[in-house]
């Protein structure tokens, strides 16, 4: 979704809508991740894979997951190695973020915060960047 592999590193702050297909260690997020650290995060594109398929991470060696989670219904998938799977309606619900510490705030469409990492269209969008605006 975002990067196929995370070798020692931290992925923060991001999301992907994309689409991924793969043979092994496929993730809506992170396909493979060694050691490395992945948090406030989420995705919510279909998943597929042969092994090792995971709504938000393929397959996690050593890893760490937090405040994270993936849209099982767009995914495809209930399992992930790390995060936590939602539904579409939960994953619009700023609720689910702000309870898990989010730095998260309601918007109106078109409209973004820059005070907040995060921004949210309450009930129709997932979480955008606030330097991202949703029409």
């Amino acid at each position: 979704g975002l990067t196929g592999a995370n070798h020692w590193s931290t992925v923060g702050n991001s999301y992907s809508t994309s689409n991924v297909a793969g043979d092994w260690a496929v993730g809506g997020l992170v396909g493979y991740s060694h050691d490395g650290a992945i948090s406030f995060s989420v995705s919510a594109g279909s998943v597929s894979g042969e092994w090792t398929a995971g709504g938000l991470v393929g397959s996690s060696y050593l890893g760490a997951v937090s405040n994270s989670f993936w849209d099982v219904e767009t995914s495809g998938q209930y399992d992930s190695d790390g995060g936590t799977g939602m539904t579409t309606e939960e994953m619009k619900d700023v609720a689910t973020f702000a309870g898990a510490g989010w730095n998260i705030v309601t918007v109106a469409a078109s409209e973004a915060n820059p005070a907040y990492t995060w921004n949210i269209v309450d009930g129709q969008t997932y979480p955008f960047l606030s330097w991202q605006p949703v029409s």
